[in-house]
């Protein structure tokens, strides 16, 4: 096959995929006035305006679907790995490819953009590459300079990651050189742009872009531009002027969609100074077939609309295209449009017509003989204000039939309508707000109307993550091993261009919503432990930290949450005599305790004695147990503890001399008593 056959297949493919985006055309354009507004059309001068239903769908999930995709802490989705071994290098590669995602120039725009067109339009498509850049110093100059003194610039250049370009002439016998050197890098750098609808083409029978036959996308650039990429003048001067494009696609520029206009199109006048400036159309295609070999690769060829520019072989076709609900057996996607389009009609239809009963009610509608009004009469009338007016030559010229009134029946009509218009809301913010605001709804109420909501949520971020982000992130890899670079793990690192670019990419969309939900279920069980005093003891201070720190990241949206709590690390570290004293009043609470349990148990108040010996025996096993804390002496608690046992034996020495003084004494006194008697008998 030759180039010029080549380049007629690859045009045919074109035209054949102008074809399919010309029936998706209307649609697109609908989608985007209904999410503006401007649909259904107003049909008469003072009519409502559409009621936005759309709008206020897409509001309510849009922020937290750019919050998910653009955290710079976690990514998406997750490279993995079947083999234990390499889970670390599966893990190293994610948070790398998810930083060159994070970094690339205007990253947080691109994502509100690519974001946004996939939930009014369906879908998105993107462009995966890389640029090179180069940058230069200043010739430094020598004039019989010292040999060292050329060494120490050279090594400085180097140092700082310059090749070194020279013109020099060195004396060997003088160790001297004349001339100048200047450092020189060239390096290259990830790129992703977004491909515009109407700039995008596929084959009509495509159910992927992995798999698709044709796959293309058109580019405006200046004639120079296009030489700095090193394709042939010539060719790009005869390319297709960019007004000569554009005004084939009417109806799908967005420039001046702040006004409500996507049928006009802006282009510039080509540059009075060169032909270098000129802007042209480039068409780039990706096709797969047979050419110059019986086997079937792919084919990137750039064309302007005569003949072909570039060709080569490729391993992947570079482009993405995302969408925010899948259609089984269909590339394209549904969008909010397709949910929300019969709803946004329907209200806006339904509270029009009550607008029109209320104007007919305040301002009515007449049948006028102008011959019969005088021309007061007629200045007046003609100054009356809103409602119809119709000429007739007779009384009897036009007839109104009477109408009922319906005004009950179009209140009810609207409420059954607004309540359908809200179920097609989607994301957390739709029923659940509503019912956060009204004070009878239960916790309970709101957390499940919370549940089924974000369902749908994350039904859409994993739709988007599965068609947009995890394609985009496989083939940022592989630029990535283009460009060179590597990636670190644990310390090593590693080049990209070693690494197997097929590694597996999973799913890994966790919500801002699935967050809080989790920290707040953790905490919530932290805390009912804490109440019933059923901790593990295995939880640690550390651990603690974390589930109060993961709850304050949630509810206030930050990272750094070190105002709110400190880390375990940073925490100021008690003064040795108070690390004693903590440590010796945890023990004494023990030990009064233990105490208190003996002095229940015991019955009589000459028992004190042995609580005070198992009170003692106590406070020893436990300063046993702490004796690995430092500061702790337990000599010293065993000498109290013999001092206390020696005045604890002579106190009971003393009780138990009373206690037979008592006796002897209780003994006596009646035979003394008796003898007393006795003599007073004598």
């Amino acid at each position: 096959m030759k180039k010029e056959e080549l380049f007629t297949e690859v045009w045919q493919c074109k035209q054949d995929a102008e074809k399919v985006r010309a029936v998706l055309a209307a649609r697109y354009e609908r989608a985007y006035g209904m999410y503006r507004g401007v649909l259904p059309k107003v049909k008469k001068e003072g009519d409502l305006p559409a009621t936005r239903v759309m709008w206020e769908s897409f509001e309510s999930i849009y922020p937290s679907l750019v919050a998910l995709f653009t955290d710079s802490k976690k990514a998406p989705v997750a490279f993995d790995s079947d083999s234990p071994q390499s889970g670390k290098i599966a893990a190293a590669v994610t948070r790398a490819v998810h930083t060159a995602a994070m970094k690339v120039n205007n990253s947080y725009k691109l994502y509100m953009a690519a974001i946004k067109e996939m939930l009014i339009a369906g879908n998105q498509v993107a462009l995966v590459g890389y640029d090179e850049k180069t940058q230069a110093t200043d010739k430094y100059s020598f004039t019989d300079a010292p040999i060292e003194d050329l060494m120490s610039q050279a090594q400085a250049l180097s140092t700082a990651g310059y090749n070194i370009e020279h013109s020099l002439n060195v004396n060997e016998k003088t160790r001297t050189a004349t001339g100048w050197i200047k450092g020189k890098h060239t390096y290259k750098y990830p790129v992703i742009s977004l491909v515009d609808f109407k700039n995008f083409l596929i084959h009509p029978d495509a159910l992927d872009i992995e798999t698709s036959q044709y796959t293309g996308y058109s580019e405006d650039l200046t004639v120079a531009e296009g030489i700095e990429r090193g394709w042939p003048e010539e060719k790009l001067i005869d390319a297709d002027n960019v007004s000569a494009f554009h005004n084939a696609d009417a109806g799908l520029n967005k420039q001046l969609i702040a006004v409500n206009d996507m049928a006009t199109q802006l282009h510039g006048s080509d540059s009075s100074i060169s032909l270098l400036n000129n802007r042209v159309t480039i068409h780039h295609h990706y096709w797969r077939g047979c050419y110059d070999s019986r086997e079937r690769h792919l084919w990137y060829v750039i064309t302007n609309d005569a003949e072909i520019i570039h060709v080569e072989r490729v391993d992947y076709c570079p482009l993405v295209l995302g969408g925010m609900s899948i259609v089984p057996g269909s590339l394209w996607s549904e969008s909010l449009y397709d949910f929300c389009a019969n709803a946004q009609i329907a209200k806006t239809r339904a509270m029009r017509a009550i607008q029109r009963t209320a104007d007919g009610a305040a301002y009515g509608e007449y049948v006028y003989i102008k011959e019969s009004l005088t021309p007061a009469g007629r200045a007046a009338f003609s100054n009356r204000g809103p409602g119809g007016a119709y000429e007739a030559k007779s009384q009897n010229a036009i007839t109104r039939l009477p109408a009922n009134d319906v005004s009950n029946a179009m209140q009810m009509l609207n409420a059954e309508i607004q309540a359908e218009a809200e179920k097609v809301v989607q994301g957390s913010a739709g029923q659940a707000q509503a019912l956060e605001k009204d004070a009878k709804a239960s916790g309970t109420a709101i957390a499940l109307t919370q549940d089924k909501q974000e369902l749908n949520e994350n039904q859409i971020a994993k739709c988007i993550a599965e068609t947009f982000i995890k394609p985009l992130y496989k083939i940022l890899l592989l630029v990535l091993q283009e460009t060179g670079g590597a990636v670190d793990i644990e310390g090593v690192q590693v080049p990209y261009n070693v690494l197997n670019a097929a590694m597996g990419i999973s799913i890994d969309v966790e919500t801002a919503y699935d967050r809080a939900k989790a920290a707040s279920n953790v905490l919530n069980a932290y805390n009912t432990g804490a109440q019933l005093g059923t901790l593990p003891p295995n939880i640690t201070d550390e651990n603690k930290y974390n589930i109060h720190a993961d709850f304050f990241r949630v509810a206030t949206g930050q990272e750094d949450v070190s105002r709110w709590i400190t880390p375990t690390e940073e925490m100021p570290q008690p003064s040795k005599p108070a690390q004693l004293m903590q440590a010796f009043m945890a023990i004494a609470g023990v030990r009064q305790h233990i105490a208190q349990t003996k002095m229940a148990e015991a019955k009589m108040e000459g028992v004190k004695a042995e609580t005070q010996k198992h009170w003692n025996e106590a406070l020893l096993d436990l300063a046993k147990i702490k004796e690995t804390l430092e500061g702790i002496d337990i000599k010293k608690i065993t000498l109290a503890m013999e001092a206390q046992k020696n005045n604890a034996d002579i106190q009971n020495d003393k009780n138990q001399t009373a206690i037979d003084a008592a006796e002897v004494a209780n003994k006596t006194e009646p035979e003394a008593k008796a003898t007393k008697t006795e003599v007073n008998q004598e």
